[in-house]
């Protein structure tokens, strides 16, 4: 039986951790970068920063602009050639090894990628998709960036009407596919796989909110979902690779947004939305080793109205190390500008 400890970290508070890996982190601030090695090292380093005018790079100093402005990094992910592609609010780009900053041609009009959301196959490229409140139903699009390269590309392009904004997609080891999920109403709620790069398509599952979900956990016999419901229950499930079937492995109290696997087991985040689905106020962690569901970690939703962002718990991107989770909040009463890291002790 596994036991958690959460702890904050004191000398990396008013950073937020966007990439771990064995042997370092990657922290964000406004809009710069730095990076500090594990254990001791009390040294945090420079290592790029994405350009903005100057009046929003003197607004998002303050935590309350910040957030009005979505003025955050989304994604760092750290590629195979040692570039940082980053997304930061509605934009885009690549940090070379020497700070240098370069822009990514090819977005036909401004998009969000959440958090995570961003597959990396077995070469290295990168798949990801636009999200963004698309109320009238335009088109959304799969774009796929190679390392080098000054400019995205479309590999995907859903249909007038089809979905609302595409939620993330992901790279699935076991079986060298990626994976898109899709909401948000309906049919418009979807699981697709591929296994050539988006030239051709498998609808897994689809129809409602049992099927509306951000973020996908890949085991060699299962995939693990929570559902990110505004109306329905929240439920977590089991999607067996043989036959596709779902197993329900329980209820939560909210919408899941981010999730992370460890060797301990699968984590959750319920974030607090205050939609009709939620239970209560809080934002919280959710621990499954697969088979059971537990509650270990919650606190309420700040004073702030959703417009300025829902209680969300952020997980950093990369491998990490098995035994530890970093974690921030934005939008939790109490976790303002902290980092906390969530130690597991597996029996």
């Amino acid at each position: 039986m596994s036991t958690f400890n959460f702890s904050e970290i004191e000398s990396l508070k008013g950073y937020s951790v966007e990439w771990d890996s064995k042997d370092k982190l990657i922290l964000a601030k406004e809009n710069n970068l730095y990076e500090i090695e594990k254990g001791d090292s009390k040294e945090i380093n420079k290592i790029g920063e994405f350009p903005l005018p100057s009046w929003k790079k003197f607004l998002i100093r303050f935590l309350t602009f910040q957030r009005l402005l979505r003025g955050f990094f989304y994604n760092v992910v750290v590629l195979k050639n040692n570039d940082i592609f980053v997304t930061f609010g509605k934009s885009l780009g690549v940090i070379k090894q020497n700070g240098e900053f370069i822009h990514l041609e090819g977005m036909d009009r401004p998009f969000r990628v959440l958090r995570n959301a961003i597959a990396e196959d077995l070469d290295g490229s990168l798949y990801f998709g636009e999200y963004s409140s698309n109320t009238s139903r335009d088109i959304m699009r799969i774009y796929k960036y190679c390392p080098g390269d000054s400019a995205i590309k479309i590999v995907y392009t859903f249909k007038k009407g089809e979905i609302r904004h595409i939620h993330g997609v992901y790279f699935d080891k076991y079986s060298n596919s990626i994976w898109c999920v899709t909401g948000d109403v309906g049919s418009e709620c979807k699981f697709i796989q591929t296994f050539d790069g988006f030239k051709t398509i498998s609808v897994i599952g689809s129809g409602d909110e049992t099927w509306r979900a951000v973020s996908l956990l890949f085991s060699e016999d299962n995939i693990f979902y929570a559902m990110d419901a505004e109306f329905q229950e929240n439920k977590i499930f089991l999607l067996s690779r043989q036959d596709m079937n779902r197993i329900e492995i329980g209820k939560m109290d909210g919408p899941v947004y981010y999730s992370v696997k460890r060797e301990g087991g699968y984590f959750f985040q319920v974030t607090a939305e205050l939609c009709p689905s939620q239970k209560d106020k809080n934002a919280s962690i959710w621990y499954s080793n697969g088979k059971q569901l537990n509650k270990i970690w919650f606190k309420e939703k700040d004073k702030y109205p959703k417009f300025m962002m829902p209680g969300t718990v952020n997980f950093p991107n990369g491998v990490g190390n098995s035994n530890e989770i970093y974690f921030h909040c934005v939008g939790v009463s109490g976790c303002s500008s902290k980092t906390f890291k969530l130690s597991i002790n597996s029996g």
